[in-house]
């Protein structure tokens, strides 16, 4: 799908619903739903083994690029921002600097894990 339809589903998506501002999956089931019905499929008996084969074959929209886009439009548009975008927005140094930060190269991943997941 060229960027340019990308950029229309999800501009489109963003207008529409509120709940598509905040949350990126809800974002991407909208879209997908919409790609679906486009194509003839009815999203309501499609398996899930199907939508998967949909997807590896390239003929849903590429997550990484609605995600993006997504970004782009409300950083460019206020009124696109969902509730919770100040907030990612204050963050945002904080996760910067784990991200530079190398010493999470050489951790235990085990440890790592365990700390993501709050397992002991």
């Amino acid at each position: 799908m060229s960027i340019k339809r990308v950029k229309q589903r999800v501009l489109h998506q963003l207008k529409s619903k509120d709940s598509n501002r905040d949350n990126d999956r809800v974002l991407l089931a909208n879209i997908w739903y919409g790609e679906l019905v486009d194509m003839n499929i009815n999203p309501q008996e499609l398996s899930a083994k199907g939508f998967l084969k949909l997807l590896a074959e390239d003929k849903l929209s590429n997550p990484v690029s609605l995600w993006r886009c997504r970004q782009l439009l409300q950083e460019q548009n206020e009124e696109l921002r969902g509730k919770s975008y100040k907030g990612r927005k204050a963050k945002e140094p904080k996760i910067r600097d784990e991200v530079k930060d190398k010493s999470w190269q050489h951790a235990d991943m085990d440890a790592l894990i365990e700390q993501a997941y709050g397992m002991d």
